[in-house]
């Protein structure tokens, strides 16, 4: 018997899609829960792109395949629409699907103080990493590419993004849309300031995915962004980035191309 998981947005239309969806699981025998359960044979998210992040750190990023109904705005992890859940039964039954995999991003966070340890580790992060001054105000970040160091950046700060987060934040920074198939890392500066006295990066680089970032902040004020949450950290002297073994598993139809639905999406 199948063992699934539903995850549902808070919107009155997520609400009655999942209840059209759970009616056709118990029509089917499927064993269903909108509580994440060890043992889940796989995850289905109802809502938008953000829907899906919560949804992922709801199982503990764990490495169950996860399907995408959509009934937010974007929808760029959704594979199917509210209007297609008889799809959706057949795909569960059939398990003719293909799975886009995706390794996840971790920061290893030092701190100063001795009423928090040294260390803490924050992530995993399917799309991206941000680092930002926690006052909104710009920021000095010295970055280094492994042990080459790179630049003082000087403005808002920087983003880290996966490839599945080059077409979130990312995009909108100027950064690089990059094909799923390569797993790779990409710095995307934030209203860097280029002046008589800074000269910081106004692209976005491109990174193996073997290699790290640290960032050595000037002050102590800095947050760290985890898919768009703060992890609440401060007093950070030291961030390194980078990815992880832990892989996102995404349902995709067999035919699914990524072109073009970065051409319906996007352009």
């Amino acid at each position: 018997m199948k063992k699934i998981y539903v995850y549902v947005n808070s919107n009155k239309e997520s609400r009655e899609t999942a209840d059209a969806l759970e009616s056709l699981f118990e029509k089917e025998g499927f064993a269903f829960s909108e509580t994440y359960e060890e043992g889940s044979d796989l995850g289905i998210v109802i809502g938008g792109d953000g829907a899906f992040l919560r949804a992922l750190k709801s199982t503990g990023f764990a490495p169950i395949p996860m399907l995408g109904v959509n009934t937010g705005h974007l929808g760029f992890f959704q594979e199917f629409s509210r209007d297609g859940l008889e799809e959706v039964i057949e795909l569960i039954r059939t398990e003719d699907y293909t799975m886009q995999s995706h390794r996840v991003i971790e920061a290893k966070v030092e701190l100063t103080g001795s009423d928090v340890p040294k260390t803490m580790t924050v992530g995993p992060a399917l799309n991206d990493i941000l680092i930002r001054n926690s006052a909104g105000s710009m920021v000095h970040l010295n970055i280094s590419i492994g042990k080459s160091f790179i630049e003082k950046f000087y403005g808002d700060g920087i983003i880290v993004a996966s490839s599945a987060g080059s077409t979130a934040y990312n995009y909108a920074l100027g950064g690089s849309i990059v094909d799923p198939g390569l797993d790779l890392l990409q710095i995307a500066p934030m209203a860097p300031a280029n002046n008589a006295s800074y000269r910081s990066f106004t692209s976005s680089l491109l990174l193996p995915p073997e290699q790290e970032i640290v960032v050595t902040p000037e002050g102590r004020d800095i947050s760290v962004i985890v898919d768009g949450e703060d992890s609440g950290l401060r007093s950070i002297s030291k961030v390194t980035i980078g990815l992880s073994d832990r892989k996102v598993n995404i349902v995709r139809l067999k035919d699914y191309d990524f072109w073009a639905k970065v051409m319906s999406k996007f352009l």
